[in-house]
Parts: structure tokens; sequence; C-alpha cells
């Protein structure tokens, strides 16, 4: 008999797997989180060992219970977060303060722990975040989207979500056939200053006292107060009243033999989930609440979803300088000196194409505006440079002429061409988009297409537009005499204007240059002006915009556009649209699969 015990022990532990190791292609960090409101709660961290990559998506999870824990194996909070983590995610899963503290803690509160896991990853460099509950644990990421409405959440999963709770404890638990009667109960325990356990600080008189404790149920004790905000009939915690609050897209998970999953109750949820722009739901056949034998297809089918959001993982990359021979003038003399850039540089690169990035007029190399967008083009799988330019910073923009940022962009054109790029996508925003249009002549050089984000149209003509034309002849007539005089390096121009299309602080212009600069600029004979130099574009040219300091409406950037051939212009307007890193990806990413510019 002890023999056959043995036997049926072996093959007991041979099912269910005897140990279960953690995968040594994932690093474990182990942290505390603080929450608003002070309490710290557990959690970990999971990624691949090369790294934690902040282009890709962050994902939260929350375990299920009152009573459960993000370790568990058995819950998505584990095997989900290691699953895709293994796919080049970075995950955090949260063990709440209601694994221990559910007995006197209400259930809104979850949200604080929700919230100190986002920041943790926001902290990090992650913008994009997804939000994943694990039965009980639907309800609290739901909750926090409502609460909180963040939209760095992108996107959320519900694996096993419960039933609306008061429903769940009224038609499933022990409790059902008394429910009013217990209701009753803990009603006037809250009445009767019954309802949560006392303040334990020693200054309490009142801190040994013992209110009455009450049974969900399922083994769950909680206060009066608390059971009642649970699931009292009043509490305002249902899945189905609140996956409506949020447009946030939605993936629901369930097992056909699980019972808080019926089969009606996901089409429920989608008809519930009014303001959110797409909900989908998988049904496992037999699954249980847990999953057992289809784990993995949860986390591949999670995957699929994610990735046809255009949530995916990001290719992973490097940053690193790259320095450049470049002529550099300074006090009038032109020196050859090596000028600094940063190579973004995808560990798996698509094509032989990369991205010139260029700042705006006076931009630093490091504005973390740019940095930005440089990792969202990385992100698609090209390289990508952003030089430091002739112009970069308040001394460049003002001594630096038109014909020197040409050269700049062929020399940095040729850099790129040196890291082993065959061909080159140039990118201009704002004032650089006229410098770049005004380089499309390099295409024999392996500029294959370009990208004017927000481009400008004419700053003279707009300086004539917000000052008068008299006005700017005067700045023009004071420039043309310093000139005559030779004072070339030794005195500026000094002009300050709005821009009419915005009365904002950014479209505030101030300029301070020296003449020669200035005329090229500003004068008659201007060439900072979109139009004169798109006639001689001959490489395809994607014009991505929106509203703007330079102009309000796309009529204004059509008119600089007009001498671009229209086979070769694709042109984006995005209407009340911030032209955002991860906007401008997409317009190029969707460019790009049409063939152009490679």
């Amino acid at each position: 008999m002890k023999h056959f015990c043995l036997i049926c022990l072996s093959l007991l532990f041979s099912a269910i797997e005897p140990a279960f190791a953690q995968n040594d292609t994932l690093d474990l960090d182990l942290f505390q989180l603080q929450a608003d409101d002070g309490v710290v709660v557990s959690a970990f961290m999971m990624y691949p060992k090369t790294g934690l990559n902040p282009a890709s998506p962050g994902i939260v999870f929350h375990h299920g219970g009152p009573g459960g824990h993000g370790a568990r194996l058995i819950g998505a909070a584990r095997y989900g977060a290691e699953g895709l983590a293994k796919l080049g995610y970075t995950t955090i899963s949260i063990v709440s303060r209601h694994s221990n503290r559910y007995v006197d803690e209400p259930l809104e509160n979850a949200a604080l722990d929700v919230k100190a896991a986002v920041e943790a990853l926001a902290a990090r460099g992650i913008d994009d975040i997804i939000l994943v509950g694990n039965s009980f644990g639907s309800v609290r990421v739901s909750m926090y989207q409502r609460d909180y409405q963040d939209p760095r959440v992108k996107a959320m999963v519900h694996v096993a979500p419960t039933f609306d709770l008061n429903d769940y404890l009224k038609e499933l638990s022990d409790m059902a056939p008394d429910y009013d009667a217990w209701v009753e109960k803990m009603r006037r325990a809250v009445k009767d200053r019954q309802g949560h356990l006392p303040d334990p600080a020693m200054d309490n008189p009142e801190r040994l006292a013992t209110p009455p404790i009450f049974q969900t149920g399922f083994g769950r004790p909680q206060t009066a107060a608390t059971l009642l905000n649970w699931w009292g009939p009043d509490s305002d915690n249902q899945l189905s009243d609140i996956i409506g609050d949020f447009d946030v897209p939605q993936f629901l998970l369930g097992g056909t033999a699980d019972r808080v999953t019926p089969d009606y109750r996901f089409e429920e949820l989608k008809k519930a989930a009014t303001k959110t722009p797409r909900v989908d739901y998988k049904y496992y056949p037999d699954g249980d609440h847990y999953f057992n034998g289809y784990q993995a297809d949860v986390i591949a089918d999670t995957a699929a979803w994610l990735k046809e959001l255009g949530l995916g993982p990001a290719p992973r990359m490097t940053t690193r300088f790259i320095d450049n021979r470049q002529q550099i003038e300074f006090n009038g003399v032109i020196f050859n000196a090596r000028s600094p850039g940063l190579h973004f540089k995808p560990d798996v690169v698509e094509e032989k194409t990369a991205f010139l990035l260029l700042g705006g007029w006076k931009s630093a190399l490091l504005d973390e505006d740019v940095n930005d967008q440089a990792r969202a083009l990385a992100g698609l799988g090209y390289g990508v440079v952003v030089p430091q330019l002739n112009s970069d910073g308040y001394r460049g923009s003002q001594s630096t002429r038109f014909a020197r940022m040409h050269q700049d962009i062929a020399d940095w054109l040729a850099a790129a061409k040196a890291a082993g790029y065959d061909k080159v996508i140039g990118i201009g925003q704002g004032y650089s988009a006229i410098w770049i249009a005004a380089a499309a002549d390099l295409a024999e050089k392996g500029l294959s297409g370009l990208v004017l984000v927000n481009p400008a149209v004419s700053l003279r003509e707009t300086a004539m537009a917000a000052l008068g034309k008299g006005a700017l002849a005067e700045y023009v007539a004071q420039a043309e005499d310093l000139i005559a005089q030779g004072k070339l390096k030794t005195d500026t121009i000094h002009m300050a204007y709005q821009n009419p299309a915005s009365q904002q602080a950014d479209g505030l212009e101030r300029v301070i240059m020296y003449p020669e600069t200035f005329l090229a600029y500003y004068g008659p004979d201007a060439q900072m002006q979109l139009a004169r130099h798109a006639k001689d574009i001959s490489v395809p040219v994607l014009a991505v915009a929106g509203a703007n300091r330079f102009y309000a409406s796309p009529a204004s950037i059509k008119k600089g556009l007009k001498g671009i051939p229209k086979s070769q212009l694709t042109f984006d307007w995005r209407a009340d649209q911030h032209i955002s890193p991860d906007v401008l990806a997409d317009a190029v990413a969707t460019w790009l699969a049409k063939g152009e510019g490679r």
C-alpha cells in the first residue's frame, strides 16, 4: 500500500511538473512601489536580458483575488508577464494591497497601485502602456482607466474577467439565499460605527476593538463597510458599467468551462463598451479559469492582437555618437573639425535605408523632442542619424548662412552612407524642412526621399504679414547698411514678431542674426522659401502636418508644395492632431509601405 501511494504521488507531481524555473533569457527586478496615499506594495519587472527597451510598450499586470498574488504561476500576472517579456515587452506585475489588506480596504484603492506601476514604467522612458487584469484584476485595471482616463494607456486585456460583483455574490456564493438579510446586517454595523477595523495607532484607546467580520461566502472575510463596498447592491464596481467609461481597445479572453465567463458574457461586455473603438474576444474550448493547457495560447493571442494595434515590441536599438568631418565657421574662420551626431541603430535593420533627422531651427543636439522622434522612427526597423548642424543653438542660428546648411546636409549624408546605409531619407521639420527640400539635388549621392514635418512656407512672407511690408523693409535696409560698412560679424539684426497663425508663446519669433544671414532668410531674394525649392525636387516626398504656429489650415502649406509633381507628393494633413513622435512614425510607416522613399 505504501508503495502504491508513492507511485500515486509520483504520477501526481509529474503531471503538474515538480519545479518551474524562470526562463534564463529574462531579467527579473524586484522592487517596492509607493502609491499616492503612501501605501507600499511589492512588484516585479521582467524584460529580456538584452535590456529594457523603452521603445516597446510596457505592460502592467494585476492579479486576481482578493488574496491573489502576482508571482503565482497559475495566474496571468506571472505566466503572461513572463511570456510577453520574452517577446520584448517590459512587464510589471504588482502584488496589490488587496493581496493581504482586502479585509478592510476599499476596492477602488487598487487603482492607486495600478497608477504607481504605470508611473514606474513611465519613469523608465516607456510611453505606451497596456493594462492586463486577470480575473478580479480586470475590475481593478478598469477602475484605474475610468478614474484617470490616462492617455498613455493604449490597450487593455481582460483574462477571465469576473462577473459583475454584486451579481456574483447574489447568484454564485453561499450567501445567495440570505443576501438581503446579510446586507441589512452589514448596513446596521456601519451605522453603529462597527464597519471598519479600528485605527492601530497606539494613542487610539479603541485600537483593540473587534468589530464584526462577515464572510463573503467563499472564504474571504471582510468588514461590513468593505463588503458593502465590494459586493453590495449599491456598489459602483461593476465591470459592465466601468467598461463603458473609456475609449481604449479591449481584448477579452475566457474558457468555456469557466463559470465566470459564460458564453454570453463577452457579448454583454462588448455591447456595454460604448466608447471603445474596438472590442475583441476569444473563448478556449473546455478552458478553465486558469487556462490550464492554454496559457501559451493566451500569450500568443495577446501578442498577435497587440501587434494588430501597432503595439508590438519595437526592435531593440543602440544609440551611439557618430562624429563627422565637417567645416565649422568660427569668428569668420573656416575650420575642418569633427562635428557630433547621434546614431540610433536597431539590432535588426529592415533595409539598408536610414533617416537623416534634422531638428528645427535653433534646435540643439540632444534635444529630447528630436531624440523621441528618432526612437520612434528606429522602432520601424531603420537606422536614424541625428546631426549637429552649423545652425545648432542660438549661436549657430545667428551666423549660419543658407548655403552652409546645404553643405552640412551633404556632409551628413556622406556620414550615413559611410555607416553602411545605401539610401537616406531626409526629414526636416519647421524651418529645417526648407533646408532639406533645398538639398533634394543630392539624390545622386543617396538621398532617396524627403519627409517634411509641419514645414515652414516662407519666413519672409510670415514676417511681412506680422510686421507689415514697411517695417520689414526697414530691417532689410539696416542689414544692407551693415554689410556696406563691412560689419559682417560685429553687429546683428534683432527683430521679433508673432506668427499670425498662433498667438501662443510658441508663435513668437525672436531673430538675432548677422546681416548676411538675415538677408538669406528674410531679404528680397530670401532662400528660406519652400516654393522656391519645391520645383526642383525629383525624389518622393511625404508632407505630414497639422495646425501649428505657421498655419491653421492646409491651404498655406499646399501653396509651398505646389511645385512638386503630384505623382511624387503624398500629403498627409492631420487636422487637430499634434504630430507626436508616434504619429510621425505611423505616417512614415504608411508612406514606406507604398514603396515610397526606398
